[in-house]
């Protein structure tokens, strides 16, 4: 059965029973013209993770709270960095280890949302962009307990 899609005040009332501060930069990732929804993982479902690369900013990489299905092409995505060269980042896949409930969405195109915020983003980033359009999966900090990864930290 199809989960019932959620209004923008029920998905900002979801995160902050979940403990989520930044709220409205979650929100920012999202285009809330599309369905939003809350969706069940079972174990053993795969989902896949973009880290960011070790860099002079980051020096032990990054992992964050977004996800999407091992399905999507990586370029549907929003996120800084997808594609190939130093801004680039690595394909985790993470299996589910225990039941748990997180936010489906769809990612919003950056470069919009960049000049809605009159906003560039320096080089290298802004040749890496997704286009946005595809299925992510946010988790919030209480979820990510409930995901492992073959040989490599969450």
């Amino acid at each position: 059965m199809q989960a019932k899609a959620l209004t923008e005040q029920q998905v900002r009332g979801w995160l902050a029973g979940k403990g989520v501060i930044d709220i409205d930069a979650v929100m920012g990732g999202i285009d809330t013209g599309k369905p939003m929804y809350l969706n069940w993982f079972h174990p053993g479902d795969k989902l896949v993770q973009f880290r960011d690369r070790p860099s002079f900013g980051y020096p032990a990489g990054g992992t964050s709270r977004w996800f999407t299905l091992p399905t999507f092409p990586s370029d549907e995505l929003g996120a800084l960095g997808i594609g190939h060269g130093p801004a680039s980042r690595d394909r985790v896949e993470l299996m589910v280890a225990r039941l748990f409930q997180a936010l489906e969405t769809t990612a919003k195109n950056m470069d919009e949302e960049c000049k809605r915020m009159n906003k560039k983003l320096p080089q290298p980033y802004d040749r890496w962009r997704g286009t946005g359009g595809g299925t992510q999966i946010f988790i919030p900090d209480s979820g990510l307990s409930e995901l492992t990864a073959p040989n490599a930290e969450i």
